[in-house]
């Protein structure tokens, strides 16, 4: 196994998580590390603890950004968020906030913002007396979801991961949760294709601080499928913008160099979910 794998596991982001509690005037911000590859809301009970917060708080709970005052989606890993609105700074500066939210709430913050923290909010709304369990048990079945998507890009079916033994179903997500980059590995290759035909990627295109848009892109549309291993990063960014001039592609807060192989840093630097997230500024 390559070093660059337990090295990507392995790092952290500094975050400042801050909220106006009313009911406590001393504990208004905290600070921790969170694992790069990992989700915030694995997080939520100690952060809970923190503030002091009753646990019937949990259908109402939602992160926000506090440069863009974008809501921080429950299921992408920080890497992915710190990224796209903090890369350049030395922590990850989140406010904490407590509300129902609603769709024109959303749309009035951005015109983009993803309605993912509505599917969060109505679940466990409708759950009696939710607690931190459920919260991973939700987030579970959306990775278990998304893992059958990147297993059918790869293999162009989803059977390699459908057929996999329970126990190795549990493994596979435990790994997650414990941040078990070796683990992960063994279970992943389970349905590691060497030659796919296409690749798990979502590249988001910043510009001027400012989210343009998110692409899935299909390699195999793009490219014969015989040369995939030869296709670089910047073979696909020529398909896709009509001006390569001064982009810069970000994933796990590195700079990637735009030779490199598509194929080879898919594999080195996917994300929990098994999909490589591409940063790309402008």
């Amino acid at each position: 196994m390559s070093i660059i794998i337990p090295k990507l596991w392995d790092s952290k982001i500094c975050c400042k998580i801050n909220y106006l509690n009313p009911n406590n005037d001393n504990n208004n911000t905290l600070y921790l590390t969170i694992n790069r590859n990992s989700y915030l809301y694995f997080k939520l009970e100690e952060i809970f603890e923190f503030f002091k917060l009753n646990i019937s708080q949990i259908p109402y709970i939602w992160f926000q950004d506090e440069f863009s005052g974008r809501i921080l989606d429950w299921n992408l890993p920080i890497d992915i968020l710190f990224n796209l609105f903090q890369y350049n700074n030395n922590y990850f500066k989140i406010s904490l906030k407590i509300s129902i939210l609603t769709t024109s709430l959303l749309n009035s913050i951005s015109q983009l913002q993803s309605q993912s923290i509505l599917s969060y909010q109505h679940h466990f709304q409708s759950i009696k007396n939710p607690n931190f369990n459920d919260v991973f048990i939700f987030l579970e079945k959306y990775w278990r979801n998304i893992i059958k998507e990147s297993c059918y890009i790869l293999n162009n079916s989803s059977n390699l991961i459908m057929s996999m033994s329970m126990q190795n179903s549990i493994n596979f997500w435990n790994s997650v949760k414990n941040l078990n980059y070796l683990e992960f590995e063994k279970n992943f290759n389970k349905f590691k294709n060497f030659n796919p035909l296409n690749l798990p990627l979502k590249l988001y295109f910043i510009k001027n601080s400012n989210l343009l848009f998110i692409n899935q892109p299909n390699i195999h549309k793009f490219f014969n499928i015989n040369s995939n291993n030869k296709i670089t990063l910047f073979d696909l960014l020529n398909k896709l913008f009509d001006n390569t001039k001064n982009l810069k592609c970000i994933s796990h807060g590195i700079e990637l160099p735009l030779d490199s192989p598509l194929i080879e840093l898919y594999f080195l630097m996917k994300h929990l979910d098994s999909f490589l997230h591409i940063i790309v500024l402008s």
